[in-house]
């Protein structure tokens, strides 16, 4: 299946039978997707048949690429393969951008160069990306909760948070809110804010006469 040129100019594909070469030197161009090209040499002495034999050389290698966890879709040089865990059997030698994306975990990407034909695996442990809560207050300097556990004081940021709904807690001596307790619900890893505006409590007065 090699395309076969010879003295330059293309012949056909192998295996090729030419019968209307003249005597003397020949030069043939071996060329197939997947090898590197080859070239070769023959003398016809006389019209006695001769056979040119070609091994081609592969120039792909099998790039094995598993993650944990599972199902993070790969993309080699920009281009979508498929997902964890794949082999791909046709990456040319040489260097390649390798990503993967899941939702809930950081992106990875790296260069990977492979240098010889064979399997090349990679294995990527993705990180887990979590989210951050920035909780500010009127007036600053309020007591946060998350949960019913302390976390600080207002202007703050609560890091390392997984979706779902949290209980968030701010109070401050001498001021009320609306709604004491506030649920901040984390969607697809994104980052929340929370802003609370601190009413001062009414002050009693004994009139006494």
């Amino acid at each position: 299946g090699a395309e076969l040129s010879i003295n330059g100019a293309f012949k056909g594909k192998t295996p090729f039978l030419c019968t209307d070469l003249p005597v003397g030197k020949h030069k043939l161009t071996f060329v197939l997707g997947g090898y590197d090209p080859r070239e070769s040499e023959i003398t016809l002495e006389d019209r006695t048949p001769k056979l040119c034999q070609m091994n081609m050389k592969s120039n792909c290698a099998t790039l094995r690429v598993e993650s944990v966890p599972t199902g993070a879709a790969l993309i080699l040089d920009g281009i979508h393969r498929g997902k964890t865990p794949c082999s791909l059997d046709d990456v040319l030698i040489g260097a390649h951008k390798l990503k993967l994306v899941k939702e809930g975990f950081k992106d990875y990407e790296d260069q990977v160069r492979l240098t010889e034909t064979g399997v090349f695996p990679v294995s990527v442990q993705l990180e887990e990306r979590l989210a951050a809560l920035d909780i500010a207050s009127t007036p600053a300097d309020a007591r946060v909760s998350i949960e019913g556990e302390f976390k600080g004081r207002t202007p703050m940021q609560i890091t390392g948070l997984r979706d779902g709904k949290y209980k968030v807690t701010v109070e401050k001596p001498s001021y009320v809110t609306t709604n004491l307790v506030h649920v901040v619900e984390i969607k697809k890893s994104q980052d929340a804010k929370l802003d609370i505006t601190l009413d001062e409590e009414g002050r009693k007065h004994l009139l006494v006469e």
